[in-house]
C-alpha cells in the first residue's frame, strides 16, 4: 500500500473508473451467480467445475503457451480427471428405489 501510494499507482483508480467498476460489478455478479448455482445443485458441483476450469487452464497453457509440466504435476492431473470420470460414473449410474421413485439422491448437477 506505502508503495503504490508513494509512486503515485492509486491514480490509476481515478484515470480509469469505467474498468474499475466493471471489475466490481463483474466480481459481485460472479458471486450472486455462484450462490445461486449452489442453490440449484450443490457446493460439490461447484468445486467440480472448479477443477474443470482449471484443467482447462492447464490445457490452454500447455497448448496456447508451450508451458511444461513436472512429472508430479501430470500425475496430480491424471488423478483429478480419474476423480471426475468416477464421480460422473457413479453419479449417473441408477440406484434400486423402491416404489419407482428417483434413483438420484439430490438434485446435483450431473456430466
Amino acid at each position: 500500500y506505502k508503495d503504490m501510494m508513494a509512486s503515485g499507482k492509486h491514480a490509476m483508480i481515478v484515470q480509469h473508473p469505467g474498468i474499475f467498476l466493471a471489475c466490481t460489478g463483474l466480481g459481485a455478479a460472479v458471486n450472486a451467480l455462484s450462490v445461486a448455482l449452489v442453490s440449484l445443485t450443490s457446493g460439490l458441483t461447484i468445486k467440480l467445475m472448479g477443477h474443470v476450469r482449471n484443467l482447462l487452464l492447464v490445457a490452454v497453457g500447455l497448448v496456447a503457451f508451450k508451458e511444461s509440466l513436472t512429472p508430479q504435476e501430470y500425475v496430480g492431473y491424471a488423478v483429478t480427471l480419474g476423480g471426475l470420470g468416477w464421480y460422473t460414473f457413479e453419479r449417473n449410474t441408477p440406484t434400486h428405489v423402491p416404489n419407482g421413485q428417483n434413483s438420484r439422491k439430490n438434485n446435483d448437477f450431473h456430466m
